[in-house]
């Protein structure tokens, strides 16, 4: 009578299936990152600060000031946003004690947007939303905006003149919305806190004057909103998830020869280890993602 000898690991589904997902995925990763596969479907809100400190009464919307490079930032954004070959949806709102509107939906006509900006942000809008910085009230403002929207991936961006930090209730409900949030700080430093606040997103903290607000805007942060690089991430994610699954067999098999652990411990083992890092990759993509805000 014959005893049954244990084939080879690579000789089980167990390992040839999680193989094959292994090397989709990876391919997958390598081929849109150097190709520029799936670009990404994108919302941003963006929060304006009409602050007082950021206009002259004497001569509202006047160059050189920062409502002015504001306005000029977005403008240049949506006229640009408006000729690529996957154009973002953008909404607009002003703030300072409160928060106004300024466009009436997500769009990428660079027309509507300019339309809609000189429409609202008038000499009298300090009588609707008052002359100080509520940034807490403008983030919270920015998430039900952006929770009204289907696009793959949703981003904020705050402009603001004040250092002032989110409340941590606040930020711990824009971690969980998905949402990448970014500030441009406008001639004043950025601080810890807020960086990390955005670093925690995903998003990041700029220090901005008003002769570069534009640039930085339409250059650097729009390169990063239609960066494909969270897709790439998600196929060399997945494909980390199904290199530890199949490496099931080959871990309880060594386990057992080498240090002759028990195959009941070596296969919870083994199974443990699939588990934990396909919970840790998941938690690094952002996945789940709850989106009840």
């Amino acid at each position: 009578m014959d005893l049954y000898t244990p084939q080879r690991p690579w000789h089980y589904p167990l390992f040839q299936i999680p193989a094959l997902f292994t090397v989709i995925f990876f391919t997958l990763g390598v081929l849109t990152s150097n190709l520029g596969w799936f670009p990404p479907n994108v919302s941003i809100q963006m929060m304006l600060d009409l602050s007082s400190s950021t206009y002259s009464n004497a001569d509202f919307k006047a160059a050189g000031t920062i409502m002015a490079a504001e306005i000029e930032a977005v403008k240049d954004y949506a006229r640009q946003n408006a000729n690529s070959d996957k154009a973002n949806l953008l909404s607009l709102s002003g703030f300072a004690n409160q928060v106004i509107p300024i466009t009436e939906k997500f769009s990428s006509n660079p027309t509507e947007i300019e339309q809609a900006i000189d429409q609202v942000v008038q000499p009298s809008i300090e009588q609707q939303i008052g002359g100080g910085t509520n940034l807490d009230l403008a983030v919270e403002n920015g998430l039900k905006s952006l929770s009204t929207q289907k696009q793959q991936f949703k981003e904020m961006l705050v402009f603001t003149d004040g250092e002032i930090n989110l409340k941590p209730w606040l930020v711990a409900r824009v971690k969980l919305s998905g949402v990448r949030l970014n500030f441009l700080v406008v001639d004043q430093p950025v601080s810890t806190s807020l960086a990390q606040v955005a670093g925690l997103t995903g998003g990041v903290a700029l220090p901005a004057n008003v002769n570069n607000i534009t640039e930085l805007v339409s250059g650097q942060l729009r390169e990063r909103f239609n960066s494909n690089s969270r897709i790439v991430n998600l196929f060399f994610g997945l494909a980390f998830i199904f290199l530890m699954w199949m490496l099931i067999l080959p871990i309880d098999r060594l386990l057992q020869r080498l240090m002759h652990i028990r195959f009941d411990y070596s296969g919870k083992i083994a199974l443990f280890n699939a588990v934990f890092w396909t919970a840790v990759t998941l938690f690094w993509l952002g996945l789940p993602v709850y989106q009840g805000y």
